[in-house]
């Protein structure tokens, strides 16, 4: 009988998880939740800056645009 390793991984930081929910929320439309766990992330960051600060405030702000992104309507695209 073989036994299959089992992988330990770290638990996701806190950061980790708002952005993931934030995530989430965008995928299921809820812009108004999402936009909140962005708020929540902004506060983590600045509270507890950890080894992987400058990775999650990329990404927020990668999220911050896409939610802009999603809330507006097609007919306001940016100009070419």
């Amino acid at each position: 009988m073989r036994c299959t390793p089992v992988l330990h991984r770290p638990p996701l930081s806190l950061g980790r998880r708002l952005l993931l929910a934030a995530h989430q929320a965008a995928d299921d439309q809820d812009l108004r939740l999402a936009a909140q766990l962005l708020a929540m992330l902004e506060l983590e960051l600045k509270a507890r800056p950890g080894a992987d600060r400058h990775a999650l405030r990329d990404a927020m702000i990668y999220m911050h645009e896409m939610l802009w992104f999603m809330r507006r309507p097609a007919a306001e695209s940016l100009p070419a």
